[in-house]
């Protein structure tokens, strides 16, 4: 038989029409800073979220169209920087084109550089655990232009809220100036940092707290005998701490006990890093701190979790690792309600969702499109490191311990 260029492309040709038409596929696009000083974070976030996928999968997907879908997701770096965040989002919405964007799962200062390109794309997004209250104040004030931007976490007057009716309790039971007292501020320069201060501020004004100083440090910062040389000559009632970086925390807390620092110390956000715990070994006695959200050895529904993400991963399972899985899961969620990749349809769909998670119940705001927090929904409750563990000691409700001074340690 004579080769024949003609035929042989016939023939080629029909094998091409005839082949199965390769699956499609869901993209799901997260922005999250997997290098740098809050990579550990990020880094969780990250695994969390591949494991809710893989368990969408091993189901056969998301249903689109009454067809089943495989989830794929595309993680891009952001540092925890606004501008590499903007560049990662842009490429995830243009260049991949997905149907959905995580961003940013950490940083609010990413999440609030990510949500202007909301109005130049039909993408639905949602940030993850960032925390500015700006995120919300500005779907609030412009529906129009951020009506695809969803808000995944709470925002940080939740923080400022729980430190009031905490204080207060304390106030009550003497361990406080019954009149308030003064308030010292370490943070460092980020929007969660300030956003910290400016809604503590504003809560534990109301209630007869003066501010006494706020210091504020760069990111990654380590050197804190200064600011902690100037607390103590100041001698204020209570200090308030806030961080992303592990490092940081930890050196706050070190440096801290090597001065016996005795006023009352309250930690937001970085005792939740397994990474912080490990470099404070031994340094955490006393400390305040919150929120206290995943505790898998007192409550059976993160310790169910735990143990399953554990035989998953083969990794220690901590509170970021539980966010990052909810947010998917909120994701692939709304997605397989929407029964379509179509942008309203799936914007829709978040608008509606009640989706009880393991680190609880996800539902949205109707005004700002942000978590709903409360007894019912999300919570931020309050923990002391007593005897080497931490046990949460308010709202009274979730209590398994009380609050201990300082000097009764």
């Amino acid at each position: 038989m004579r080769w024949n260029p003609k035929t042989w492309r016939i023939a080629a040709a029909a094998l091409v029409l005839a082949a199965p038409p390769a699956m499609a596929e869901v993209k799901i696009g997260a922005v999250a800073p997997l290098s740098g000083g809050a990579a550990a974070t990020g880094i969780s976030l990250r695994d969390g979220m591949r494991l809710a996928a893989t368990e969408w999968n091993e189901r056969g997907g998301v249903q689109i169209d009454g067809a089943m879908q495989l989830v794929t997701v595309i993680f891009e770096d952001s540092q925890a920087r606004p501008e590499v965040g903007v560049s990662a989002a842009q490429k995830l919405l243009s260049s991949d084109d997905v149907d959905f964007l995580i961003g940013e799962a950490f940083a609010s200062s990413v999440s609030l550089a990510i949500m202007e390109l909301s109005p130049e794309f039909d993408t639905p997004m949602m940030s993850g655990q960032s925390i500015a209250s700006a995120i919300s104040e500005k779907i609030r004030a412009e529906p129009e232009k951020y009506g695809r931007y969803f808000k995944g976490n709470f925002s940080s007057d939740v923080y400022a809220v729980a430190l009031e009716e905490f204080t207060e309790g304390l106030k009550a039971a003497g361990e406080l100036p019954a009149e308030g007292g003064t308030l010292a501020f370490v943070i460092e320069d980020t929007d969660a940092g300030r956003s910290n201060v400016a809604q503590v501020t504003e809560k534990l004004e109301q209630t007869g707290w003066s501010v006494a100083t706020v210091e504020v440090v760069p990111m990654n910062h380590t050197d804190f005998f200064p600011q902690l040389s100037k607390l103590n000559s100041m001698a204020p009632d209570l200090v308030v701490t806030t961080f992303t970086s592990p490092q940081s925390g930890a050196s706050f807390v070190r440096q801290w006990g090597e001065l016996d620092m005795q006023m009352m110390h309250a930690a937001i956000y970085y005792p939740l890093i397994t990474e912080f715990a490990e470099l404070a070994e031994g340094v955490m006695e006393g400390l305040v701190w919150l929120p206290k959200l995943f505790d898998p050895e007192r409550v059976e529904m993160h310790r169910e979790f735990a143990e399953r993400a554990g035989a998953a991963l083969d990794r220690e399972i901590n509170t970021d690792l539980a966010y990052g899985y909810c947010y998917m899961q909120i994701a692939l969620d709304a997605i397989n309600r929407a029964g379509s990749t179509d942008a309203d349809a799936i914007v829709a769909a978040l608008a509606e969702t009640d989706l009880p998670c393991v680190m609880g119940r996800y539902k949205f705001g109707p005004e700002d499109n942000t978590v709903l927090v409360g007894a019912e929904y999300l919570t931020a409750p309050i923990a002391q490191v007593q005897d080497g563990e931490s046990l949460i000691i308010w709202p009274e409700s979730l209590a398994t311990s009380e609050f201990r001074p300082a000097g009764n340690q």
